[in-house]
């Protein structure tokens, strides 16, 4: 199944948004390990402050496999976790969303889960 993505902004996109709204912000992440009741799974978490003395910050969180599934994902999962969860803190704030809250490298990651094996090899990465 094919997916239409046109309208997906990437993290890259959504970072430079923040930045062009909020000069002073920062966007930080923290690893938080291995899932608690799935060891195949790595998480953390993104906070998007505002400005220096933000209270609440946009959080996005997010998982990813532990070992990577194919030649472009493995050895990179923690950088493909701490992007996804910076563009989810992001979008939280009602930054780049374009058709949803995923990404256009999480819709790309996804779709290479669904269909064949030689087309999981595709970089959902490359967009960044």
């Amino acid at each position: 199944m094919s997916y239409d993505i046109s309208d997906y902004v990437d993290v890259k996109t959504r970072i430079e948004l923040f930045y062009a709204k909020f000069p002073e912000g920062s966007i930080q992440f923290e690893f938080m390990g291995v899932m608690d009741g799935n060891p195949d799974f790595i998480w953390g978490v993104a906070k998007a402050y505002r400005w220096l003395s933000d209270t609440l910050p946009a959080t996005g969180t997010c998982s990813e496999l532990a070992q990577g599934k194919t030649a472009f994902t493995r050895g990179s999962e923690l950088a493909n976790l701490e992007t996804s969860a910076i563009g989810r803190a992001i979008g939280a704030l009602g930054i780049g969303l374009g058709k949803s809250m995923a990404t256009k490298q999480e819709v790309n990651a996804a779709q290479a889960r669904q269909v064949t094996p030689a087309a999981a090899e595709v970089d959902p990465w490359a967009y960044l």
